[in-house]
């Protein structure tokens, strides 16, 4: 809760342990569901000590909603959020996921990557600045998806690695001064990016930007 007329959000940092190490995970959820409102999280403790792969927010259970709302997400190394658990649900709306960056791999500091099948994920009016690794990463089928309204800027790899589009809705957003990267059909064949070649979808251009 924030100090009593403070319009700042409280700060939450990971803890200094006995050994002056802290962990590499802030919150991580086994079941159950998981609400952040008007929260700022850092991923750097007071004692200045860099994680190495450092997350936010971990999700490992099965059919967890996850609402996110009006929070920031600053200096993560590995991402803001990781999803494990199945079916889960993510709904963010008015955040804020600010310099998320690893030392030495463009692949570290993403914002949202799946690891297993989901229900609903909805990106509504959220910005993302300065983060080396992906706005949006699912990397296992997602029965809806959403990501509009939101700003994306500033960061090194590709912002959209999706993976199975199925049922998926991306519009009004703005993506400036990103790096968007393509394969070539060697490497997409050869499963360069960790992309089953039987389960890609195809996407017409035409019908992405209404030409034709």
């Amino acid at each position: 809760v924030a100090h009593s007329g403070s319009t700042h959000p409280p700060i939450i940092a990971p803890a200094i342990l006995a050994d002056g190490s802290s962990p590499s995970t802030l919150i991580s959820s086994d079941s159950g569901n998981v609400t952040l409102k008007n929260l700022y999280l850092l991923g750097v403790p007071t004692n200045n000590q860099w994680l190495g792969w450092g997350d936010a927010v971990v999700i490992n259970g099965d059919s967890s909603d996850v609402v996110v709302d009006s929070c920031v997400f600053d200096q993560w190394s590995d991402g803001a959020f990781d999803q494990f658990g199945s079916w889960d649900s993510f709904f963010f709306t008015n955040d804020y996921f600010i310099n998320d960056i690893h030392s030495s791999s463009y692949f570290g500091g993403h914002d949202l990557e799946t690891h297993a099948p989901s229900d609903t994920i909805i990106f509504e009016n959220n910005t993302m600045f300065n983060d080396n690794s992906y706005a949006y990463c699912p990397t296992d089928l997602v029965k809806l998806d959403r990501f509009e309204h939101n700003t994306v800027a500033l960061n090194m790899v590709n912002p959209m690695n999706d993976f199975t589009p199925t049922n998926e809705v991306i519009s009004n957003n703005i993506f400036y001064s990103t790096l968007m990267i393509g394969q070539q059909i060697n490497e997409f064949w050869s499963n360069v990016y960790d992309i089953p070649p039987d389960t890609s979808s195809t996407i017409s251009i035409d019908t992405l930007f209404g030409l034709g």
